[in-house]
């Protein structure tokens, strides 16, 4: 297991993130597979030292967890594992970039057809941008606000 891509995608997290990805891992809204929850656990026991370590071998891992010994089941769950933590990746990032939610929540008030939820949001977005220094990131807010209240107001006249 020691040359996976799971595992590659592991070391790369700091122990923080490792920690959280246990807290995302064990949310029934994010995972809903119990046995990838006991693959992190056996990989969390030996954290950080993932490197080439006796009990992270598949062969090891696999009787753990699967006493009937099905590799293909392992591959499986591993796999479902490295798409959760994808996902946390994602959410990470998201978290990150709280501007890039605000203009999701104005998109999404939009496809709802949410018109004062939609102009409240967009006036708050106006707002902050007025808060922020004028670089990349101040001219990337104006034009995906701006973009979407065009979209707004053309979908509007549609009606």
């Amino acid at each position: 297991m020691h040359k996976t891509k799971l595992f590659r995608l592991l070391k790369s997290l700091t122990e923080s993130e490792f920690k959280d990805l246990e807290i995302f891992l064990k949310s029934p809204y994010f995972n809903k597979r119990t046995k990838c929850i006991h693959l992190y656990e056996a990989i969390q026991k030996e954290y950080p030292k993932l490197d080439k370590n006796p009990k992270l071998d598949k062969e090891v891992v696999l009787k753990k967890l699967f006493p009937q010994g099905k590799a293909s089941a392992l591959r499986e769950l591993s796999s479902s594992l490295y798409d959760l933590v994808l996902q946390f990746l994602k959410y990470q990032a998201f978290e990150k970039k709280q501007e890039l939610g605000e203009y999701l929540l104005l998109k999404e008030f939009n496809e709802r057809r949410l018109e004062k939820e939609f102009y409240n949001k967009f006036q708050d977005i106006n707002a902050q941008q007025t808060k922020i220094p004028q670089s990349i990131h101040y001219y990337e807010q104006r034009f995906l606000s701006g973009y979407e209240a065009f979209v707004f107001e053309a979908n509007l006249s549609v009606k």
